[in-house]
């Protein structure tokens, strides 16, 4: 099985938490693709897909688009499940493989965390419908074609990533939403066998996780 992980950074925290992935969880991994908004980034492995036009943390919707169709483009059309994930995250790789190889790679799913909100009263009223930027999502190719087709269609308005994915996938229900039980928050959430864990920008846990 194969995996692309894209992992969305920027020019202001590539050394601060990128470069810290790229020599830990990603070291020496070529599935992993940083995409930043700085065209002369030092990273090993990175692409730059244009200058973002919302605030970084936000995830740029018009780049995460950009995205979706990187990843149908023949360099990148040969991978089985393809994942977008924070430049704050932890990944183990192994473990997500393992997971995701009960899954078939012609069903589009759209894997994440849906119960990230459960813990915020605030959030309570939404019934987790929609899954968390902060650990990643994971899909199939058929769900990116899914989710392109949808938007040739629709006009999604654009905001925050993780609520944009969700009103994309409002609008086809035959993409089959799935929470990853492994994908954690740091720590309200946290898997007694974490998968991705969203550090919330603490990046000392890196070498926690990494050891």
């Amino acid at each position: 099985m194969k995996i692309l992980i894209f992992v969305y950074t920027c020019t202001a925290y590539e050394k601060t938490r990128a470069l810290l992935q790229e020599n830990s969880w990603a070291k020496d991994n070529f599935d992993v693709v940083f995409v930043t908004d700085n065209p002369n980034s030092k990273l090993k492995n990175n692409v730059y897909l244009g200058p973002y036009t919302k605030s970084w943390h936000l995830k740029d919707p018009a780049i995460c688009k950009k995205i979706l169709e990187l990843c149908l483009e023949q360099r990148y059309f040969y991978y089985d499940f393809y994942m977008i994930t924070d430049d704050d995250s932890y990944l183990f790789i192994e473990r997500l493989k393992e997971y995701l190889s009960f899954f078939d790679t012609d069903k589009p799913y759209f894997i994440g965390d849906y119960y990230w909100m459960l813990k915020k009263s605030e959030w309570m009223e939404h019934n987790y419908k929609w899954a968390a930027g902060g650990c990643g999502y994971v899909f199939t190719k058929a769900t990116i074609l899914k989710l392109l087709d949808v938007l040739k269609n629709h006009n999604i308005p654009l905001s925050n990533e993780d609520i944009w994915f969700n009103e994309i996938i409002k609008r086809d229900l035959t993409i089959q939403k799935v929470h990853c039980p492994g994908f954690s928050q740091y720590p309200e959430t946290m898997s007694k066998y974490p998968i991705s864990i969203h550090l919330n920008g603490d990046m000392n846990l890196i070498d926690v996780y990494h050891k």
